[in-house]
């Protein structure tokens, strides 16, 4: 009988400056302050240097500083809509989406017409899980922006999701997602798997915690399992079993990263037989100027390896590392007891 092995790949998405393909959120900033003009002239160099350099911080991924600068900056033009938008993104990015809503919903009052807001509004209400708002805000932004493809392949995507059955998101786990109609492990005598670091330094912005970072992830996988799987280091790539690059450019060839991806992982696989896989982390930062942060790759490492040990689907809550949204600021950057219940699960069912 001729053997066939089956390519599986899996993608986590980020979050960017801008609207992407693939249905994902990608958070909109304010360039501009925005502001109708009721400040005085002699404020205006101010609010501008405040509102600029917080713009600097969120894409740093420091938005405690931010909040703090645009706070100021609100205190001199309280009806910029530009402030009070990018306020609103740098309480999602820590992870007060109750606060986000508030500061989006100022934004909008004070210009209507701000598809920013309306963008970032929709995402806050589908991380709460209130799809029909989101969906309701999307239909807004498409209104005004009609031929706006991308978000109408967000909408599309949101729309599909709220009529999708999902497991409880607040059970002990969600091994429906993760078996996702196929369900791929390790053969029950692989109790070590070899690993080989992509130990390129030419590759941009890789650091060197990154390596340090990974291995912690596959630590802190192997612990959840109870140590029924371990991982090894490997010196040569052609013998490891699980590879782990680096990559920079959103694109290199047909199955590598697009720049709305934070990470990808491939498996080869034969009658739910894992044999090899492979992942791969972007370093590239998701926004012009900005930095990736090591909880960020953390983040990514951990979900890549969970897709890499079989995890085909992702959680429904996003809490949990498996989130669909690796960048969204309400997942954890450790494994939750869902998830760790769910790979224990996973390799507990027959078959394997």
């Amino acid at each position: 009988m001729n053997t066939q092995k089956i390519s599986i790949r899996y993608i986590s998405l980020i979050a960017l400056a801008i609207l992407g393909m693939n249905g994902q959120y990608l958070p909109a900033f304010s360039e501009q302050v925005a502001s109708p003009g009721d400040e005085s002239s002699s404020n205006n160099s101010r609010i501008d240097e405040l509102f600029n350099v917080a713009l600097a911080k969120l894409k740093q991924n420091r938005p405690d500083e931010a909040r703090d600068l645009l706070m100021q900056a609100s205190k001199l033009a309280p009806t910029s809509a530009g402030i009070h938008c990018n306020l609103g993104l740098a309480y999602m990015q820590m992870a007060n989406l109750d606060q986000a809503i508030d500061e989006f919903e100022v934004a909008l009052k004070y210009l209507p017409t701000m598809t920013e807001a309306m963008v970032d509004l929709a995402e806050c209400y589908r991380l709460q899980d209130k799809l029909d708002k989101s969906i309701e805000w999307y239909q807004k932004y498409l209104e005004l922006r009609p031929d706006d493809m991308s978000v109408r392949q967000t909408l599309a995507t949101v729309t599909a999701q709220s009529k999708q059955p999902v497991s409880d998101k607040f059970g002990p786990d969600y091994l429906r997602e993760a078996i996702a109609g196929e369900m791929n492990r390790w053969p029950k005598d692989k109790s070590t798997i070899t690993v080989f670091f992509d130990r390129n330094t030419k590759v941009p912005g890789v650091r060197p915690e990154f390596i340090g970072i990974l291995r912690d992830c596959l630590t802190e996988w192997s612990h959840a399992l109870g140590g029924t799987i371990t991982f090894a280091e490997s010196t040569l790539e052609r013998n490891a079993d699980l590879v782990c690059r680096w990559v920079y450019q959103p694109r290199q060839g047909r199955d590598d990263l697009l720049l709305n991806e934070r990470g990808n992982a491939s498996l080869t696989a034969y009658r739910g037989q894992i044999s090899h896989a492979t992942i791969k982390l972007l370093t590239a930062p998701s926004l012009v100027g900005g930095d990736v942060s090591a909880e960020i790759i953390r983040k990514t490492c951990l979900h890549e390896i969970g897709h890499a040990l079989g995890i085909a689907g992702h959680s429904p809550n996003n809490n949990d590392v498996m989130f669909y949204l690796v960048e969204s600021p309400t997942v954890q950057s450790h494994l939750t007891e869902r998830d760790m219940e769910t790979i224990r699960k996973l390799y507990s069912l027959d078959g394997r």
